[in-house]
Order: C-alpha cells, then sequence, then structure tokens
C-alpha cells in the first residue's frame, strides 16, 4: 500500500515540535497537525508564563530584602501594576513564540495543518475543522506509515462541594486574569502549586495552599522539601497538610488539616493537583491502544503503544511531564517509528534532570533514596549544607543543602539533589558525569572557577571522598605512609 506520509504528528507542543523537526531534518514526509495553540503547554500556558512570572516577583522581593537588610534607607513603595505584570508574561510568549511557529515548521519541510486530528486506522488520520484559504471549515483524511501521539495533558479539576466554577483557575487560564488576587487558594501541593504560590504571595496575593498528604512535594526527598516548605512559611505562605473534607460556601472554604477545622475566605481558586491525559475524542476506539486510569497512553520502553505502527511522547504517557522529558523523549520516538524495522533504541530516562522552581530552587537527578533502598543498592549519602559554598554566602542565598547518593564501595553517582540558588543551572555536570559512566574520582579532578556556584557539586565529591578514607583498608594503607613519611625524616 502507498501512503501520502512516512509520519503524521498529532500535537504541537515540546514532544511534537521536535519529533517533527527530527522526521523532517531525516528528509522523511512528515505532517504535524495542531488543534491550538502552537507551542503547546509549555509556551502558552507553563515553563514561559509561568517562569517570567517567578522572575518578576523575585525581583519585587528583592527591592523589599535590601530594605529589610539595613542597605537602603528608605522603604520601596511596593505597588505592583498586575496589568504591567501579565503584560511581561504576553511578551515573553511573543518573542518566543516564532520558534515553534506554523511559518518556522513549513520553512523547515513540515506539512503543518491547523486542526483536530481522529485516528481512524493504525495508518490514516482525519483532520476536522481544517482552516480553509477563505475561512471555511473542512476535513481531509491522510495516510500515514506512522503515527506519533503527542497530545500532552491538562489540568485535573478537583470536585469540591459547594464550590462555584467561577473562582476556579488552573495552569491553563490562569494568565488571563487582570487584577491580583487578594486571597488565592490552591489545592495541591506540587511543583506548580509551590512555585506560582510562592510568586503570587511575593507580588501581594494572601495565599493558602491545601495538602492533602503529610507534607509540600511529598514525591521529593523529605530534606529537600523541607527547605522549601520552612521558605514558603516564611514568606508568609500558609500551608494546611492531610486535607480532608473540603467545601464550600460561596467564598468561603472549609475543610480539616490534621484534623484540626479551618474556614478560610478566598476570591480565586487554583488547582494544581495533577494532571490528566489528552487522550480523548481522537479515535483510539479505532485502534487498540491502551490508556490507564488517568487517560494516559501506555507505551513500551521504545515509545511504541500497543498498536505498532503508533508512537506516543510526552506529557500523554505520564511519567515525568516535563519540556526537556519530552524533547528528549521525541528522538527516540521519531527515530524508531522511521528506522525501527532496522535498528531501534530504548528510552533511558535515567540520566534525566529536572528542576522545580521555586526560590530557592530544587534539582534532582538519577535515584531518589526510596528508589535505592527498593533496588537492594548498598549506598553511601552524603550532605552538605548549600552555604558551605562561598559564592552562595557573597549572593546571601545561604538556604538550601546539596545531597548525594554513591553505591557503596565505588564512586559510581546514583542520584543528586540539589535546593539552592539556581539549583539548575547545577545540574548539567551531573548529567554528564552520569551519562559518561564517570564517578565523583572525576568531578574531583576538574577544576572549577572560584568563586562559583558550580564549586558546590567538588565540594561534596570532597566530602565524600573523606568519608571513604574513614574505611580500614584505607586507614591501613594511610599507617603505612605514615610511617614511610616519618622514617624520611628521621
Amino acid at each position: 500500500m502507498k501512503y501520502q506520509q512516512n509520519l503524521v504528528v498529532i500535537g504541537a507542543g515540546a514532544g511534537g515540535l521536535v519529533s517533527a523537526y527530527i522526521a523532517s531534518a531525516v528528509k522523511s514526509n512528515v505532517t504535524l497537525i495542531e488543534a491550538s495553540f502552537m507551542g503547546g503547554d509549555c509556551l502558552n500556558y507553563g515553563c514561559v508564563p509561568s517562569k517570567t512570572l517567578i522572575h518578576i516577583a523575585q525581583q519585587v522581593k528583592e527591592s523589599i530584602d535590601v530594605y529589610n537588610q539595613g542597605i537602603v534607607k528608605q522603604p520601596p513603595d511596593i505597588d505592583v501594576d498586575f496589568k504591567q505584570v501579565m503584560n511581561k508574561v504576553k511578551q515573553a510568549i511573543a518573542q518566543i513564540h516564532p520558534k515553534d511557529s506554523v511559518e518556522r515548521y513549513r520553512s523547515l519541510g513540515v506539512n503543518v495543518i491547523k486542526g483536530r486530528a481522529i485516528i481512524m486506522s493504525p495508518n490514516s488520520v482525519k483532520v476536522v475543522d481544517v482552516d480553509g484559504e477563505g475561512g471555511e471549515k473542512g476535513e481531509q483524511i491522510i495516510t500515514c506509515k506512522k503515527i506519533i501521539i503527542a497530545t500532552g495533558a491538562r489540568p485535573r479539576i478537583v470536585e469540591i462541594k459547594g464550590l462555584d466554577s467561577k473562582y476556579i483557575y488552573t495552569s491553563e487560564n490562569i494568565w488571563k486574569i487582570e487584577t491580583l488576587p487578594k486571597k488565592m487558594l490552591i489545592i495541591g501541593s506540587g511543583s506548580i502549586a509551590c512555585e506560582l504560590g510562592q510568586a503570587f504571595n511575593r507580588l501581594g496575593s494572601k495565599v493558602s495552599i491545601l495538602a492533602r498528604s503529610s507534607r509540600i512535594l511529598c514525591k521529593e526527598d523529605k530534606d529537600a522539601s523541607t527547605v522549601i516548605d520552612q521558605t514558603l512559611v516564611d514568606e508568609g505562605v500558609k500551608i494546611y497538610k492531610q486535607c480532608k473534607n473540603i467545601q464550600a460556601n460561596n467564598n468561603l472554604i472549609t475543610f480539616k488539616a490534621n484534623d484540626i477545622e479551618h474556614i478560610l475566605e478566598f476570591d480565586t481558586v487554583l488547582m494544581a493537583a495533577g494532571k490528566t491525559g489528552n487522550s480523548q475524542n481522537l479515535g483510539l476506539d479505532n485502534t487498540n491502544i491502551q490508556t490507564d486510569g488517568q487517560n494516559y497512553i501506555t507505551v513500551n520502553d521504545y515509545n511504541q503503544t500497543s498498536q505498532k505502527s503508533i508512537y506516543a511522547v510526552g506529557d500523554i504517557t505520564g511519567g515525568l511531564q516535563y519540556t526537556h522529558t519530552a524533547a528528549h523523549a521525541a528522538w527516540y520516538s521519531t527515530i524508531n517509528s522511521l528506522f525501527g524495522s532496522f535498528k531501534r533504541f530504548k528510552q533511558n530516562n535515567n540520566n534525566i534532570p529536572f528542576a522545580i522552581f521555586t526560590q530557592p530552587q530544587l534539582a534532582k537527578i538519577g535515584l531518589s533514596e526510596k528508589q535505592i533502598i527498593e533496588r537492594n543498592i548498598k549506598f553511601d549519602c552524603t550532605v552538605l549544607p548549600i552555604n558551605e559554598n562561598d559564592k552562595m554566602v557573597c549572593n546571601q542565598q545561604q538556604n538550601g543543602l546539596i545531597k548525594l547518593w554513591s553505591e557503596k564501595g565505588t564512586d559510581k553517582v546514583l542520584g543528586v539533589v540539589i535546593v539552592g540558588d539556581q539549583a539548575s543551572e547545577l545540574m548539567p555536570q551531573w548529567v554528564w558525569l552520569m551519562k559518561q559512566k564517570q564517578g565523583l574520582n572525576t568531578m574531583l579532578a576538574m577544576p572549577h572557577i572560584y568563586p562559583s556556584y558550580n564549586e558546590i557539586n567538588k565540594a561534596i565529591a570532597g566530602k565524600w571522598k573523606l568519608k571513604q578514607t574513614q574505611n580500614p583498608k584505607t586507614q591501613f594503607i594511610l599507617s603505612i605512609v605514615k610511617w614511610m613519611f616519618d622514617f624520611s625524616i628521621k
């Protein structure tokens, strides 16, 4: 059978854009279908707007800090122009948009269609609501050898009895508000809740976070999440844990936190309690593709679905839902879909870092302590306060730590978590080290600029090395060395 295209990619977020880019670069005939905005979640609702807001909020806090530290004599007149804040957010999106635009991808040789995709069979896709030249809507069917689904995920709405939908916002539509919320209630305690909660608090909102678990960022290392928790509390964010029996009545919410009754007033509710996959209305009933209870598509190690000709990439597959993770997975999905009959590549997620962009940031790579224990790996754990770094002291950023897990008896790195200023920028050294199968001795042998944040990476390697000298075998060797030195000067 002859096909119109080698590959059809559904969704123009990070996973879909990179898939289409790679497919075009290797000279395949590729069609990219997007029903909404090019750039997907990251550009329009996620990374770009949130990090812009976080940066502005950090600037506001710094202007207050210089007065509190006695550096300036007059208190700053902090009156945030929220419309201007949101304009800056829109400007950032607009400036980055051309990189993800229809025009750019068409110039790269990608056949971009704006419309809604429905999979009709393992080798055909119908596109409906296609914009025509005269503005009319049409539809078309594309036959193809392979399909990549990259439709992402959307925020999950928690049902709260009595809560009027007019108060509810998510990470997708919070960017449409025109006035700064006075009293923001956040349902959830993950990365989005903590990032946006801190940012809106710094801009002047009174923020309350309702966590169902016993701590915020409950999937992260406890020592690391505790630093973020204490920082938010110190800045004025109210955090309620083990929340249950949540009900609303007009603009009041009642709930139990640690079995204590609370009543809070709010004018805005931000739902930040996880996501669900955008797999509905895709025509999956026309295939044997399997999904889980959260509407995520199940894939194997090659990013292949249960339908052999169809692959999935990015947030739609669940797991680590980050832009760079989707882009990383896109290489495997695209190469395996186009060249899998010759050679296939298993995706390796072991060396993928991620960060939570609170202040201080939390960045992580590799296994957690819980995962290490579950795998029955013997390990050493080394911890160093972030203020052991001179540059952190100079910059008055002394809040945080670096924590390292290494395989016992070797210098192999199993996992690293860093909480500190610009922690995300400290990750590339660990990515390289783990990717190249190098160890802590290699880190120690690398010269680092003084003073720089990156020195903390070498410092913890040094602390690990010092601990190794305490074992009996090393102590025996050192005793012989000491005897040799003592003998040489007698």
